[in-house]
């Protein structure tokens, strides 16, 4: 159900985050398991992230940073933080 739920987008991460806090509606091993969502969502892809930026500003990574680290520092429900100078 939570990989299910990643793959949805970030509207169901966030259900799936406040799911997981519902011990009193869902057996406790599904609420262990959508807590993943809440520390280890399954990043965006470096590409894709790579696109969003490009496309947003209208210019090239390589004009806009001098370093930029594909691998994500974090990544959450609605964002994730790349290393950049």
């Amino acid at each position: 159900m939570r990989t299910t739920l990643e793959d949805l987008g970030p509207t169901y991460v966030k259900i799936g985050q406040i799911m997981s806090s519902r011990v009193d509606m869902l057996p406790e091993s599904y609420c262990r398991e959508l807590e993943k969502l809440r520390q280890n969502v399954k990043p965006l892809d470096a590409e894709i992230a790579r696109a969003v930026i490009e496309q947003e500003t209208g210019k090239k990574i390589e004009d806009i940073f001098l370093e930029f680290r594909d691998k994500p520092l974090g990544s959450a429900s609605i964002g994730q933080a790349h290393y950049a100078v």
